[in-house]
């Protein structure tokens, strides 16, 4: 516990930074905390407060085992505050070129087949009016 001095000089620096120096002292605190987390910590911090949510105890499961399989070997031991957005690009191609072909296929596929139900294959659209998909 700090003494009664020290309690105001810390109170009246903090004043000045946020009036004088236009500083955002709760950003800056913010930003510090963030440093000292890693991104596994704050997975597992965010997955235990959230887990709840999820429709299954399996969903919750499969979350926080996609992170532990592709963002804890590059991003895990990194301080959150220090993520850049080429990291988590780094993280996410990978993923996103090794999703199965079935899958975009099943995409794909259900998508022509709702446009061959409303015109004909290698038909334009018609002017004026939307697509239906």
């Amino acid at each position: 516990m700090l003494p009664l001095a020290e309690a105001r000089e810390k109170a009246n620096e903090l004043r000045k930074a946020v009036k004088i120096d236009r500083r955002d002292v709760l950003a800056e605190r913010k930003s510090e905390a963030a440093a000292k987390m890693t991104f596994r910590d704050a997975a597992r911090q965010y997955h235990g407060e959230n887990a709840a949510g999820w429709k299954s105890a399996i969903q919750a499961r499969q979350w926080l085992a996609g992170l532990e399989s592709h963002a804890f070997l590059k991003l895990g031991d990194l301080p959150t505050g220090r993520i850049s957005a080429a990291d988590m690009i780094d993280v996410l191609l990978p993923i996103w070129q090794e999703i199965p072909k079935r899958r975009v296929r099943s995409v794909t596929g259900s998508a022509s087949a709702s446009i061959m139900r409303t015109q004909k294959v290698g038909a334009p659209a018609k002017r004026g009016r939307a697509m239906a998909v």
